[in-house]
This record gives C-alpha cells, sequence and structure tokens, in this order.
C-alpha cells in the first residue's frame, strides 16, 4: 500500500466513525447536516486553498427569480471571483467560477441518484467556460462542472449502483451516446450532462470514463483486455476517498486560470454612450 493510499484509509475510518456518531441525533435532517458538515471539512484539508468550499445555488446568465433551482450540499468554486453571500451561510455561486458540485447522502437510494441526474443536466446544459487565457496548455475544449454523488452508506455491491447509473441514463437524454461513439482517448472533458462519479464509504466508486486522466477503457485495451471501446463505465471497490481525491483536484488544477465574464449576468441595463467629439 503507497503512503497516500494509507492515507486516505485513515481519512475513510474516521469519516465512518463521524458518520455513525452523527446518528444521535434523532431527526434525520440533523442527520444530514452534520455529514455535509464532515464532508466539507474533509475537502478543506485536502484541496488547494485557491478553491473555496460553500453550500447554495448554482446560477447562470439566463437566470431568473421564477425558476427553480436545488440547493447543493457542496460547491467547489474558483476563490479568484465572487460569489453572492445569503443568510446563514447560503450563497448563489456563478456556474463559470464552480468546478465540482457534490450531494451527500446518508444513505443512497436509487431516487437520490434519479434527482441528482436531473439537477446535474440542468445545471450542466446551462455551464459555458469562456476560454483560458493565462493558462494555454490547460485549455479543454468543452469544460463544464463535474458533478459527484458521495455517500456514507447505499448497496451491499457498488455493482448495484452502477446499474442504478445506467438505468436512469435511459431514461432522458444525457449526452451519453455521443459519449460512447467517441474514442476512448478523446473522452477527457467530454461534455455530458450527467452524474460523473458515485463514491460510497466502504463500498467503492462508479464514474464514467470522461475524467480528465487518461482513459481508463483506452488502458484497458491497450493491455489486452477484452474491453470494447464503447464501454463508459469504471468501477472499483475499494480507495474509493482516495480516487475522489484525485479527481478533485485534477479538476481544480485544469480550471485554475479560468476566465469568468461577469457582465453577461447584469442583464439589459440602459446605457448612454458619450461621444466627445460630437459633443465639442
Amino acid at each position: 500500500m503507497t503512503l497516500i493510499a494509507s492515507h486516505f484509509e485513515q481519512v475513510q475510518r474516521r469519516l465512518e466513525a463521524e458518520g455513525n456518531a452523527a446518528k444521535s441525533f434523532s431527526h434525520g435532517m440533523n442527520r444530514g447536516l452534520i455529514r455535509e458538515a464532515f464532508v466539507r471539512e474533509f475537502l478543506a484539508q485536502n484541496i488547494s486553498d485557491y478553491w473555496g468550499i460553500g453550500t447554495g445555488e448554482i446560477i447562470h446568465e439566463g437566470s431568473s427569480t421564477q425558476e427553480t433551482r436545488n440547493q447543493i450540499d457542496v460547491v467547489i468554486h474558483n476563490k479568484r471571483f465572487p460569489k453572492l453571500s445569503l443568510a446563514t451561510g447560503i450563497d448563489l455561486f456563478f456556474v463559470e467560477t464552480v468546478s465540482l458540485f457534490i450531494e451527500v447522502k446518508s444513505n443512497l437510494k436509487k431516487d437520490d441518484l434519479r434527482r441528482t441526474a436531473a439537477t446535474t443536466k440542468n445545471i450542466k446544459s446551462h455551464a459555458t467556460f469562456p476560454r483560458q487565457k493565462i493558462n494555454p496548455s490547460g485549455l479543454v475544449k468543452n469544460p463544464r462542472p463535474y458533478s459527484i454523488v458521495f455517500a456514507y452508506d447505499g448497496p451491499k455491491k457498488i455493482e448495484t449502483v452502477q446499474k442504478w447509473l445506467i438505468e436512469i441514463s435511459e431514461e432522458d437524454d444525457y449526452g451519453l451516446d455521443s459519449l460512447r461513439g467517441t474514442e476512448p482517448d478523446n473522452r477527457g472533458f467530454f461534455n455530458h450532462n450527467y452524474i460523473d462519479g458515485v463514491f460510497v464509504l466502504g463500498r467503492g466508486f462508479v464514474f464514467l470514463d470522461a475524467l480528465p486522466f487518461q482513459s481508463q477503457i483506452a488502458d484497458a485495451i491497450d493491455r489486452g483486455l477484452d474491453v470494447r471501446s464503447s464501454s463508459i463505465w469504471v468501477s472499483g471497490k475499494d480507495n474509493e476517498l482516495l480516487m475522489m481525491w484525485a479527481l478533485l483536484n485534477q479538476v481544480n488544477a485544469r480550471l485554475m486560470w479560468g476566465e469568468a465574464d461577469l457582465l453577461s449576468y447584469i442583464g439589459q441595463i440602459y446605457m448612454i454612450i458619450h461621444d466627445e467629439e460630437s459633443t465639442s
């Protein structure tokens, strides 16, 4: 076991213990809030200081007071840009400044994934990242926020979670057919509208083969394994925290120097253009 794998094994035990401690609260909402706080604390200790961690709603340039928006449990945002702070620590985040958003579940159910999938599609379909001017070597064609589900408990087998994800993905158009038709080596930051990964404490993980790493499907094919290039699902039964840590920090690193055009948010404001020559 590597040093870093050993470290996250210890972190996992701590999170499991804290999650169990939350059971002493009789109200389910309180238990959920406490577990969300534990996850935010874990993230704060394991990502760069350039990124902030909050909770609230993610807005886009066309957002209005009439539209329905979901409150997101954990939002990781670029601290170089502003957010709109509301009461009680609930904030509004500009979608261009968000690298990842995470839903935290005490006991993962299929309906939880279905609701998260709908929320994910709504957020991602309005996400547009301007070009990265400072770091062209890190430029990606279709950057967008990543969607993650983290659960303290859930099905006994991670294969059940993968089965749920596949079934839910067939209920709507999330862009996964295009992902299947894309060569594995070209899938990094692929612009789909589905959940990117699910991590269940003590059970494992499932993610789409569209992460900012070398394609796991391409790697399997290169090693001579009997894997079709159209395969898009990857899973593992351990090291879920280590995998999530790597994903979070890789996405953040690639989007570190993104630009946000906040002028697009102000809408139509009456302005007068003054031409000095014409008025002299």
